[in-house]
Parts: C-alpha cells; structure tokens; sequence
C-alpha cells in the first residue's frame, strides 16, 4: 500500500458531534405540577378531611397520597433518554467510519494478513452496531417512562380536581345539615344528604387508582427492558474483537 494511498483514507462521519450535553426536553413538565394545583386550591381542612375519611376510609388524603407515587426528578429520565440517544449515534457513527476504512484497505492491501485485518475490522463494525440498537433502545425506554408519568399525572390531576370538586360539594350540603351537630343523629342526616358525592368521590378514587396501578405495571416492565438492554450493552462490550498481537506494516 503505497502512501499516496493511506491519504486517502478519511472519515465519512462526525462521531465526536454527537457526544453533547442533554438538552431540556421540550414539551414536558414536572408531574407533580399537576397536583401542586390542586393543593393550592383546596386545603386539607377539618370538613374535608371528614369527608375523605368517610369516602375513602379515615386518614387518606387524595392529593397527597397521589402526589408520592409521582415524586422524583423525571426530567433526569428525559435527559438520560438523550444521552443514551446521543451514545448510539456515536457508535452508529465510528462503525460508519470503521467500514468505509475497510472498504478502502480491501482495495489496496492483499495477503493473509489483509484478510484478517478485515475480518477484525468488520467485526468490530458489526459490534458497535449492536450496541447503537441497544443504547437507541435504552433511549427511548427512558423517555418513554417519563412521558408515561407525565401523562398519566396531567390525567390524575383532573380527575383529583374533580374528586375535591365533589368533596366541596359535599361539605356544602353537609353545612346545611349542621344545627343538628355532630352527633349521631346529625352524622346519619349528614351522610344521607350528602350519599351521592360521596359514591361519586369513591368512584373517582378508583378511577386513580387504577391509572396509578396501570402505570406502575407499566413502568415495572420498561425497568425490566431496561435490565436487558443493559445486558446486551454489556454483552456487546465484552465481545469486542482485541488483536492477538501488534502488527507492525513493512517497510516497503
């Protein structure tokens, strides 16, 4: 292979580019911002608290019940979606240069020693191949989770207003009962006028918990792709082809 030759070979690809920061993704808010509302305008009061203890059983706050299974840094998901994103790119990348590389030394270099070079080299090509389907995978994984959190909390977030709107409500009709007291006959009138609000408020609540169950089996099984995922990564970097010995090209 004559000099003149070896010039020529240049990448036909830009793999260092991909490698960037993550971006603040668009379209995307912080789940909790959705309840955050909601508490805002509606204080857990005595009257309500009442009312959710008798729709929902005692000591359960909707809203704050909720709010835990949607804390976290989620945006972080979205970011590290990216990253895996940008990793992949970068593989795809430097196996683009690895073959147009190959192509070229095929071309211009014979012998055994040319055959074996290629073979590593496709090789190597092909496993940086994998692992980019793998990293690209992981990538929309992540942001698949976060969206789904996020989605599922601007829908919780209406039918929790909803449930405070109706628990509201109920605790109107229950100050029209209130000359009676709290006593029993005034908890027994109280309750009966106010008995449609309070299925209602149960019915929503077990519309919540159902979005809230669903997502959870939802976000168990992309923890579990996850966990493949990674495993094929790993997989993938132990089979890198590594050259039995240096090889040192002849003078010509």
């Amino acid at each position: 292979m004559s000099p003149q030759a070896a010039t020529r070979f240049a990448d036909v690809a830009e793999p260092v580019s991909h490698l960037q920061p993550p971006s603040k993704p668009d379209e995307f808010k912080t789940p909790l911002d959705a309840f955050n509302e909601v508490s805002d305008l509606v204080s857990p009061t005595a009257g309500l608290s009442k009312i959710f203890d008798w729709a929902l059983g005692e000591e359960v706050n909707p809203v704050e019940l909720v709010k835990k299974y949607f804390a976290g840094d989620w945006e972080a998901y979205v970011k590290c979606g990216q990253v895996w994103r940008n990793l992949s790119a970068f593989c795809e990348g430097v196996s683009e240069n690895i073959k147009a590389g190959n192509e070229l030394l095929d071309g211009t270099w014979d012998g055994n020693a040319a055959d074996a070079a290629f073979v590593y080299f496709d090789t190597l090509r092909r496993n940086l191949l994998d692992i980019q389907g793998s990293l690209a995978a992981m990538g929309a994984e992540y942001e698949t989770a976060a969206y789904g959190v996020w989605s599922t909390a601007e829908v919780l977030g209406q039918i929790i207003a909803q449930l405070c709107d109706q628990a509201l409500l109920a605790l109107i009709k229950l100050a029209a009962t209130s000359a009676l007291g709290w006593t029993v006959i005034g908890a027994v009138a109280g309750l009966a006028a106010i008995a449609l609000e309070i299925e209602q408020i149960a019915d929503l609540w077990s519309q919540a918990t159902a979005k809230i169950n669903a997502l959870q089996m939802a976000i168990d099984g992309i923890y579990s792709q996850l966990a493949a995922l990674g495993g094929e990564v790993a997989a993938g970097l132990n089979g890198f082809p590594l050259p039995r010995a240096s090889y040192d090209f002849p003078d010509a």
